[in-house]
């Protein structure tokens, strides 16, 4: 006769194996996403790095530097004007956001809440889930989730949120273009080092930048 409690802990074993393996495989998917983000940021700060190259290049080409010194200076206001210009947009959103919030804010007597999910707030329209409630078992001593959280609300429009469909992708889509231009602005700062230390901290530093033929006289040499 097979004891029961061999037959529950044989079952409890197997599903502890099952959990681990989705974890393992929930845990790899969060490892892809972060490498191509990554690899994202990477591909903008090479982008916006070409991009210092071209903003340099007729001041490079007319001779109308005297050194490094006048090269940082130039280079750094460019770099500051790009960053206003790629800025304009970005804020325009957030403070069109923000008075509309604090406009119908004003007209219904208090502050809209972005982030409810009942009545006025952006997340009526997406499923939200009780994760402070998620079910979790105990395996080998450990406590892993076990299952998806209970279901808060599933998406439904509502009259009262009508703003909040519309300020919060301001937020969202400003807060993340202002990241992506201050990105950009750190890898053409970045940028503009490596060029200095390239073109002119070298034996061809009376040479202008970009000029090739200083680089073949150092190999003849």
């Amino acid at each position: 006769m097979i004891n029961p409690l061999f037959l529950a802990a044989s079952t409890t074993r197997e599903e502890g194996i099952k959990i681990l393996i989705v974890l393992a495989i929930f845990l790899l998917i969060i490892f892809v996403l972060i490498a191509l983000i990554l690899e994202l940021i990477r591909a903008i700060m090479r982008r916006q790095g070409r991009a210092m190259d071209g903003a340099m290049a007729n001041l490079v080409e007319t001779g109308l530097l005297k050194g490094k010194k006048d090269y940082r200076e130039k280079a750094r206001y460019k770099n500051r004007v790009m960053l206003f210009k790629q800025m304009s947009i970005p804020m325009i959103l957030i403070i069109l956001g923000l008075a509309l919030h604090f406009i119908y804010s004003g007209v219904i007597g208090h502050i809209v809440n972005l982030w409810d999910y009942e009545i006025e707030g952006f997340r009526t329209i997406t499923f939200v889930h009780d994760w402070k409630n998620i079910p979790k078992v105990n395996v080998f001593g450990m406590k892993i989730i076990s299952d998806w959280p209970a279901v808060l609300n599933r998406p439904h429009f509502e009259v009262k949120a009508l703003v909040s469909y519309f300020v919060f992708p301001f937020y969202v889509v400003g807060g993340v273009w202002i990241l992506i231009v201050v990105q950009a602005f750190v890898a053409r700062f970045i940028r503009i080092e490596v060029l200095i230390s390239e073109h002119y901290d070298g034996d061809i530093s009376k040479k202008k930048l970009y000029d090739t033929s200083a680089a073949d006289a150092v190999e003849e040499e």
